[in-house]
């Protein structure tokens, strides 16, 4: 005897699959019109979690099709679920400067290593932060959220044994230099500093920025605010770098800035491996890093590799580390 299906079951699995196709919709319109838009609330949370919003879309356009019958509608889904699928991870990994902020392989130049290292307020584990502090291993650090850093300083004395440091760093006074190079000058923001370093006879600007929290709405003007100083105290003609916590993800519109106005030093690896927060000076830190908000950005140098460091140092944050090589030449950085 032939069962037939209920009307009623075949009414809730539409309606799943409807709901479904609706929110793989909605992914479609962020993907399309909504990535770097930070001003609409729904759009700015998605884009803080945007390398989730494709795997999201995938998960919800599979269950719709397991729902649904017929070749026709599942080929109609996989057509709907593609610029959810695509543009998000083709605009986080495109360069929107056109490559014009970046110097090909140099011949000769001076080989740097700079870290961008958000310490934690909090993290008073300075023996273990002491060891990334080492000028002898890193010749740049950049740090932020230091308030204690008289007092890292006073446990690990051996710190200031191989480095040059600066630190007068903003409102808190939470902004460090850490250099094996000499210092020619400092100048303090709130949110960001701006040092000079000298490279074996070439000038080299570095700035360290902790920029404020973005996902409620004051937040963004904010942030907006921060990266408009940022942007207009670059140098034209000079190697530069800034490096920071931008509390931002490659999806938001503060990183988008950044990348139309320097190179950006993308972290190499497959996508989790990329993230920087949180880290175990979290709670939740045991599901990994989730995110990346911790960035570094160039101009007029040649980057050979970046990467997100295994090791938080006690921090809520993964250090990022970064390879350059600063040209022999000011004139180089204009070729």
């Amino acid at each position: 005897m032939k069962v037939q299906s209920s009307p009623v079951s075949l009414d809730y699995k539409s309606g799943l699959a409807a709901l479904a196709a609706l929110f793989i919709l909605l992914c479609d319109t962020w993907a399309l019109a909504g990535i770097f838009n930070d001003q609409v609330a729904l759009f700015r949370y998605m884009n803080y979690f945007g390398y989730y919003m494709p795997i999201l879309a995938f998960f919800l356009a599979l269950v719709a099709a397991l729902l649904v019958r017929g070749l026709v509608i599942r080929m109609l889904l996989i057509v709907l679920v593609l610029p959810a699928l695509i543009v998000p991870y083709a605009l986080a990994s495109f360069s929107f400067s056109g490559g014009a902020w970046e110097l090909g392989q140099l011949e000769g130049g001076t080989e740097i290593s700079v870290i961008s290292f958000s310490k934690m307020s909090r993290n008073e584990d300075y023996d273990r932060i002491a060891q990334l502090l080492d000028c002898s291993k890193n010749d740049i650090i950049l740090m932020q959220e230091a308030m204690d850093f008289d007092a890292l300083l006073e446990q690990a004395p051996q710190v200031a044994e191989f480095c040059n440091y600066s630190f007068t760093g903003g409102e808190y006074k939470s902004l460090v230099l850490l250099t094996k190079f000499p210092i020619l000058s400092t100048v303090a923001h709130r949110t960001h500093n701006t040092f000079t370093i000298d490279v074996t006879g070439v000038p080299v600007t570095l700035m360290t920025a902790r920029v404020d929290k973005s996902l409620k709405s004051e937040g963004v003007e904010l942030q907006s605010g921060q990266i408009a100083e940022i942007i207009a105290e670059l140098p034209d003609n000079a190697p530069v770098v800034v490096a920071g916590d931008f509390n931002s993800t490659p999806h938001n519109a503060t990183i988008y800035r950044m990348k139309d106005a320097m190179a950006y030093a993308a972290p190499e690896g497959l996508m989790f491996s990329t993230f920087t927060f949180p880290a175990e000076g979290r709670w939740y830190a045991s599901l990994g890093a989730l995110i990346r908000i911790d960035h570094i950005f160039y101009r007029g140098l040649s980057l050979h590799s970046s990467r997100v460091l295994d090791d938080s140092y006690g921090s809520d944050h993964y250090p990022v580390r970064a390879v350059f090589t600063v040209p022999d030449t000011m004139e180089s950085t204009n070729e």
